[in-house]
């Protein structure tokens, strides 16, 4: 059971586009690498 649901994480994480004004038809994880170098550059720069 619980590699079912790391599989499923995964590929809602990593594979899955989503809908919606967020995340634009990416992937949760490219969204939060995205949002992360946003908010690093904003905050560096």
């Amino acid at each position: 059971m619980v590699g079912g649901i790391a599989e499923a994480l995964t590929f809602y994480n990593t594979e899955r586009t989503h809908q919606g004004k967020i995340y634009g038809g990416r992937m949760p994880l490219e969204t939060l690498i995205d949002g992360k170098t946003v908010w690093t550059e904003q905050r560096l720069g």
